[in-house]
Parts: C-alpha cells; structure tokens; sequence
C-alpha cells in the first residue's frame, strides 16, 4: 500500500473493477519479501465471504483424533478436556468453507460447538449431503 508505506494482502474478489497497471519498472519487489510468509500457511485463516461472528471455532474432538488436532494446533488450541478423552479445541474458521472441509474429514468424530453461525452452516452443509431438512 503506497499510500500507507505498508505491506498489505488484498482478495481480488473484492476489487470493483478492472484493477489499473502502473508503468512498468515503477514497482519494485522488496528484497525481503517472501510470499510464503504473506498468507496464513492453514488455510481456514483467511477470511472468505461467510461471517460467523468470530475467527475461532469451539470443535469436540473424540479422544481417537485427539492427537491428530494436537498435531497441527498443539496444546495453546485446548479448550477444555473431558472424561471421555474428548477435548475441546479453538479452530481456525474465518475461512467457513476450508473449516468445512476440515471438520467433516473427522466423520462424526468432531462437533462444533460454537459460534451458533457457523454450527447451523455445518447443520445445513450436513443436511444437504444426505438431502435432508433440519
């Protein structure tokens, strides 16, 4: 951003128009920039189009996937543990459909609890699997 000397990331989809082309050689990219590390390397951290409130979901774990979950967000993510061997893990969400995908490789191994939102898109998302009203 030019105008604020600062590096941004901006989403095409919410450019309104044709966006402009300076002349070329007017831009240089800056030696220490690595794309790599402009993105969020979990995908259900950047943001799409669908609002549930909150960048971080509350998901029930089975104690089968436990070690899995811990494996990509280690113990910071817990949230609560149970007697079951489930544990409640804070999850990425900002990105609805990435978490979707997500969550349901876990089968009926993980529940989301919270946000509200974001529960009644997995209630829908499930529903219209099986072709179903909820």
């Amino acid at each position: 951003d030019l105008d604020a000397d600062e590096r941004r990331t901006y989403r095409v989809d919410r450019f309104d128009g044709e966006p402009g082309l300076g002349a070329a050689g007017q831009f240089e990219v800056p030696a220490d920039f690595v794309v790599g590390e402009s993105f969020p390397a979990d995908p259900k951290e950047l943001p799409d189009s669908i609002d549930v409130g909150t960048d971080l979901a509350t998901v029930r774990v089975d104690s089968l996937d436990v070690g899995v979950v811990l494996g990509q967000y280690g113990r910071a993510a817990v949230l609560a543990e149970h007697d079951d061997g489930s544990v409640d893990f804070a999850i990425p969400c900002s990105n609805v459909q990435a978490f979707i995908h997500w969550l349901f490789g876990f089968v009926e191994r993980a529940e989301v609890l919270a946000p509200p939102a974001l529960r009644r898109i997995v209630v829908d998302e499930l529903d219209a699997l099986i072709g179903g009203d909820s």
